[in-house]
């Protein structure tokens, strides 16, 4: 079976990446576990985690077994060679099935020697013929990358971050995505909105921008299509941010991209003055793709 790649998305999410069909839609989305559906049925699941001590492939399946509901039948060996491309050839896998209702799930646990994380990938499927996708899901797979920048991929956003930049808290709600992250005790929050032309209906973007901003004022308004508001303390404020109840510096940037009728946002504030070249960049590489 050929492998058209517009049929594919990029996922990628607290240094996992992978590529899944576009159909699969993420339902549940977790700082260590997303959970996909294809016309509201079960299509794919994968949970990692990082193994502190011994690494054992027995215990991690038990623990399966034991979330698994009554009606699942016990996890069952599976030789999954003719699935594993050669590019998981490095890490430890061991491969398992089991009976969830009409479908049988695939699974497989890989586990990294080199970054210490176990993976626990699950694909729902009533077509044998589906091996092929797992295949390719595989094939696409990385658990880590060694680069100073990380990538995050969910929905139609992508950004990239310092790979030091962790991750504290995410919201996909309709017409509003938010990633918080913390960097060396700043924050640093990226947003999306759409549709930007309803949001936008009877307010500039500056208008809109200012809900966002706090105590920033804007600096810069680039034909209403790129504005810019910073805050930096001073007086009064400068020791309520050095008592950490306020921030001390605030950046923020929003952007309309007309083509997808979606706003993007990124915002970074902390005690002190975060790089603005940071953020600039930060900014140039979030974008918005077609919605999956």
């Amino acid at each position: 079976m050929p492998i058209f790649q517009e049929l594919w998305q990029e996922t990628a999410w607290d240094g996992v990446m992978l590529q899944l069909p576009r159909n699969w839609q993420p339902t549940v989305v977790h700082k260590s576990y997303l959970f996909f559906e294809q016309e509201g049925e079960p299509a794919f699941a994968i949970k990692w985690e990082q193994v502190r001590g011994r690494f054992s492939a027995h215990r991690i399946l038990d623990r399966l077994q034991h979330s698994l509901q009554p009606s699942h039948s016990v996890l069952r060996p599976w030789n999954m060679r003719e699935e594993m491309p050669e590019t998981a050839q490095d890490f430890s896998a061991t491969g398992f099935q089991y009976q969830h209702g009409a479908a049988t799930c695939l699974g497989i646990l890989l586990f990294c020697p080199r970054c210490r994380r176990a993976t626990l990938l699950q694909h729902y499927t009533t077509d044998a013929g589906d091996r092929n996708i797992l295949h390719h899901i595989l094939q696409s797979f990385r658990d880590h990358h060694n680069g100073p920048e990380r990538l995050w991929s969910m929905y139609d956003i992508r950004a990239r971050l310092p790979a030091k930049a962790e991750l504290q808290s995410h919201e996909f709600l309709a017409g509003r995505y938010t990633l918080s992250f913390t960097l060396e005790q700043k924050n640093i929050r990226l947003y999306r909105f759409k549709p930007a032309a309803a949001l936008l209906n009877d307010q500039s973007l500056q208008e809109f921008g200012a809900l966002l901003a706090g105590d920033a004022v804007c600096i810069d308004n680039q034909n209403n299509r790129i504005a810019t508001w910073e805050f930096t303390a001073s007086g009064f404020d400068r020791l309520a941010a050095l008592l950490g109840r306020k921030s001390g510096w605030i950046w923020l940037q929003l952007r309309i991209i007309e083509e997808k009728n979606a706003i993007l946002a990124v915002k970074g504030e902390g005690s002190s003055y975060i790089d603005r070249q940071l953020l600039q960049h930060i900014t140039e590489n979030f974008t918005v793709g077609e919605a999956v």
